[in-house]
Order: C-alpha cells, then structure tokens, then sequence
C-alpha cells in the first residue's frame, strides 16, 4: 500500500478509488485469493470490491438478488443500466482457500469468473460503469462507499490484485498453481 489515502481500518482495508484504479474501459482483470471462517449466510458479502451506483467485485451472492444470484462464489460489473453477475455453481466450503478471477473483456463483450484456475460462469457484459457515489474506494474484506461499509467479508482475504490488461487462461491457471501450495496454518 502506498500513499497517505490508504486506510487500514478494523476489519477491513480501503483504498481511494481514484489512487489504485487503472483504466479499465478497455477491460482488466482481478484476482483474490480468499476463504471463509464460517457458513455463509444468505447475504451479499465482497472479498475484493469498489461497487457504489457502478463498478465491480468478486464476491459471494445471496438467492434474494434480482439479478438471478444465489449463495456462490461471482465476478460482477455494472454496465451502465444494471449489474452483469458472472454467477458460478460453487458454494464455497468453510476454510478452503480459493483462488477467484474475474475478467472483463471488453471486445468480446463477456465477464469470465475463474475459480482455482477453471473457468466457472461468464455473463454478457458491454459496458462498464464507475462507481458514482461521492467518496470511491478500493476494498478489501467488505464494500465502502461515502461513510458507510456493508457486505462485510466473513473470513480471511490474503492476495487481492487488479491488472489493467485481460489475462489469459492460461496465466490465469499460472497464478492458482503457485497458490497451490498455500495453506491455512492453525
């Protein structure tokens, strides 16, 4: 972390949203490596997110959404008039590490959710939308925007990266592989 606008707060860490994001209109990436310390409940909690009116975040759903989510493992965007939800069949299990990317590609107009190097639920997606809420941030653990924090992470976050380029499959199965090894240690 860099800079005087970044803040480690209790639980959480949170960057300004003008600071850390890289010109994505052309598409980018972004990649956590999480797990969750307890069942996940029927509620819309982000791992890695800036989302406020606009933006994006690789998060677990919950099965009220209008937009067709449900309690799994997802990459969303919002795309100028609603959200797009790359939604996967994987509920993730309690203190199994995942590897989460989620990718943007703008020309061929698609959201891709990789989990533990596999793709694991695309969604069409031709725009991408700022968050548009008066104070940005970057998120780590939960969603912050103006003076308010929700979707708050119930576990551990331990690598959370955005790329301003697409990567491919292939280095996307590159960066599981190297966590592999990674393990919780009790």
């Amino acid at each position: 972390a860099h800079g005087e606008n970044n803040t480690v707060t209790s639980g959480y860490w949170k960057a300004l949203y003008e600071d850390y994001m890289p010109n994505v209109e052309d598409g980018y990436t972004m990649e956590s490596v999480f797990c969750i310390t307890a069942a996940h409940g029927n509620k819309e909690t982000k791992a890695f997110s800036a989302t406020g009116s606009g933006g994006f975040a690789i998060m677990l759903g919950n099965t009220n959404s209008n937009y067709g989510s449900k309690e799994t493992i997802q990459f969303i965007q919002h795309n100028g008039s609603t959200w797009c939800m790359a939604v996967t069949d994987i509920k993730p299990e309690v203190n199994r590490i995942y590897h989460v990317v989620g990718v943007w590609d703008k020309a061929a107009g698609e959201l891709r959710c990789y989990v533990d190097g596999e793709l694991a639920g695309t969604k069409e997606c031709t725009g991408f939308k700022h968050m548009t809420t008066t104070k940005k941030y970057v998120t780590v653990c939960a969603n912050h925007t103006n003076s308010s924090q929700n979707g708050s992470w119930n576990g551990s976050v331990f690598a959370a990266r955005m790329y301003d380029h697409i990567l491919t499959p292939e280095q996307i199965k590159s960066k599981y592989e190297m966590k592999v090894n990674f393990q919780i240690v009790k």
